[in-house]
């Protein structure tokens, strides 16, 4: 399902809509804590109106906007993240940074940072 083509009128199960339901509140519940006494957002937006609606309509303990719009931030980043591990892109970079045709400088050649600031930029206490 990740890289194939999801037909018109496909649903996912109910099984599996409780569990990122279940995974999306626990989130939800996390992100209202630390985000206790923030201001709410200045400008509420569509997404927003959104969120809300979608909140009340899964009986969500009363998130707050600003939690709602972090939740959506984090749980999209976090499926990019899988997603680039299941395509194996890390372990891509992991074996493209062995085989780099220019070589890495070793840690002990390089000049103690101390040595790389010139003397005219100390400052004298």
């Amino acid at each position: 399902m990740l890289f194939g083509i999801r037909l018109a009128g496909s649903t996912d199960s109910t099984e599996a809509i409780v569990a990122v339901h279940g995974g999306m509140l626990v989130l939800l519940r996390l992100l209202g804590e630390l985000s206790e006494g923030q201001p709410p957002m200045a400008r509420p937006d569509r997404l927003v109106d959104e969120l809300v609606q979608w909140s009340a309509r899964r009986d969500d303990d009363g998130s707050s906007s600003l939690a709602l719009r972090l939740g959506v931030l984090t749980w999209t980043r976090m499926h990019g993240i899988v997603s680039l591990e299941l395509a194996e892109v890390f372990a891509s970079w992991a074996s493209s940074r062995s085989c780099s045709s220019r070589p890495r400088p070793r840690r002990s050649s390089m000049r103690p940072r101390s040595e790389q600031i010139a003397p005219s930029a100390s400052v004298s206490v």
